[in-house]
């Protein structure tokens, strides 16, 4: 709710969310997931549990493709989790791991 209430308060701007987004950005392990770029941007959206705003923040944080987010540790997932500001365990309830590797087979 917080969030949406932003969003809608914003216009739709990246704001105070994606300012503390950025604060804590460097706590993510590119050496685990790897690198990425929006070049290589793949629709996040194809995992449930990943809708519009949530894909957002993930290519914010530079996590633009299933490779990525099939590599994911459990340190990963609670990095990930506390910086997109998302519910703890849904990641894992939403299977996006799992997931995300059956998607990046269909390469």
């Amino acid at each position: 709710v917080p969030q949406a209430k932003e969003l809608v308060h914003s216009g739709g701007r990246k704001t105070e969310l994606f300012d503390r987004m950025k604060s804590k950005k460097h706590r993510i392990d590119y050496n685990t997931i790897g690198v990425a770029h929006a070049e290589n941007a793949q629709d996040l959206t194809r995992i449930s549990g990943i809708g519009t705003f949530i894909q957002d923040k993930l290519n914010f944080l530079g996590i633009y493709t299933f490779e990525q987010i099939s590599r994911f540790t459990e340190k990963d997932i609670e990095t990930v989790t506390d910086i997109i500001e998302f519910f703890p365990g849904r990641i894992q309830r939403d299977h996006w791991v799992e997931q995300a590797t059956e998607l990046a087979k269909e390469k």
